[in-house]
């Protein structure tokens, strides 16, 4: 183990270690860097080396709860952010960097101190490094230069997903191919009209519309009556307004789609999450899962529409499923930026509750040809 000094100072210390023993390159098969932007909540690996899916796999065998998003490499590889870890990277070290980001309104404050740093999280921190030095005492990482980045994401505590880059590819197109088909074979066979897949799109974007803009309005509205500052502990009022919110779409959910068949509801909720799989599968491959696979999940309970009993069943599992898809990525979100950020995440989570409202507000009847 090495400690290096200097991070706050333009990470001079770890540049000076890389640039003074570069013979160290050999030795050293993975560099584990500790962070803290916050001083609570679990501890999130949030970047990594290039080309990591064997990495992220042996992390996974390594760690009894990893806690990991994709996204969120990539978007630090976006950010001019350094770390320690950054000179490493650059270096062609192998590497994982660890965080906390829960508690971030503390960075940099008087009230960054061991005082406050949260106990449990410091035994997170202990944990996460010693099964990682227990395994690789046991298993030697070995870089195979395998030249594919991976898409993961945790699943219900002590579960991380984890598919190669090619597989995302590969079932974003499925899953955009078989959601076209679905819309075809539903028109041709009359259950849909085109613009009724217009009308319950577009109240599905404008509903979207208007719940980020009252986020936006509430958010706007506390800070000024609270007096409270961009990195201010917000979390109370985040969740009362997400509660409010979600509440609002699912009425609005619930009276719009009352009338219709499942396959009528469903078909005005797949365009736009086509154009999101689409858009993330080209620009921001490491997210796409959180579209494909409610998307997929949206698909087989279609099929079992005709099947009460069955649809029910489906619905449920696939609705608890696509929440614990998205309730980790919102409330990373908001803890990492906090208050201003709040509209976005409400525009993210109108869709899984539109999806939900949709398998359970819905005519649980096969719905006749529309003339």
């Amino acid at each position: 183990m090495i400690s290096i000094d200097g991070e706050e100072l333009g990470a001079f210390g770890s540049k000076a270690f890389v640039e003074s023993h570069p013979e160290m390159k050999e030795s050293i098969d993975l560099v584990i860097n500790v962070d803290g932007r916050g001083n609570r909540g679990g501890v999130l690996m949030f970047e990594s080396s290039a080309y990591n899916y064997e990495l992220m796999r042996y992390f996974k065998l390594a760690n009894s709860r990893p806690l990991a998003f994709s996204f969120t490499t990539s978007l630090y590889r976006k950010m001019p952010n350094i770390t320690d870890m950054t000179n490493f990277l650059n270096a062609g070290y192998s590497g994982l960097n660890f965080t906390v980001a829960e508690g971030v309104e503390n960075y940099g404050a008087m009230s960054d101190n061991y005082e406050n740093f949260n106990p449990g999280t410091a035994y997170n921190y202990l944990r996460t490094v010693r099964e990682i030095a227990d395994y690789s005492a046991k298993e030697q990482f070995q870089d195979n230069s395998s030249k594919q980045d991976g898409v993961y994401f945790p699943f219900m505590p002590g579960h991380l997903v984890l598919m190669s880059n090619a597989v995302a590819y590969i079932l974003s197109g499925f899953v955009v191919l078989a959601a076209m088909l679905w819309l075809i074979l539903q028109s041709r066979r009359g259950r849909v009209r085109f613009r009724g897949i217009v009308i319950s799109t577009g109240q599905l974007i404008g509903t979207i519309a208007v719940m980020t803009l009252l986020s936006w309005c509430i958010a706007s509205l506390a800070t000024q009556i609270m007096h409270l500052g961009e990195s201010s502990n917000t979390e109370t009022l985040f969740l009362c307004q997400t509660l409010v919110l979600t509440f609002g779409t699912l009425g609005i959910s619930f009276f719009r789609m009352r009338k219709q068949s499942l396959t009528e509801a469903l078909a005005g909720l797949l365009p736009l999450l086509m154009l999101l799989i689409i858009g993330t599968t080209v620009f921001f491959i490491s997210i796409s899962y959180l579209f494909t696979l409610p998307t997929l999940g949206l698909l087989l309970v279609a099929i079992l529409e005709r099947y009460n009993i069955g649809r029910l069943i489906a619905a449920t599992v696939l609705g608890v499923g696509i929440l614990l898809l998205y309730v980790p990525v919102c409330w990373l979100i908001y803890v990492s930026f906090l208050l201003p950020i709040t509209p976005v995440v409400t525009a993210l989570s109108i869709l899984p509750i539109s999806i939900v409202a949709a398998f359970f507000s819905t005519k649980y009847v096969t719905s006749p040809p529309v003339n």
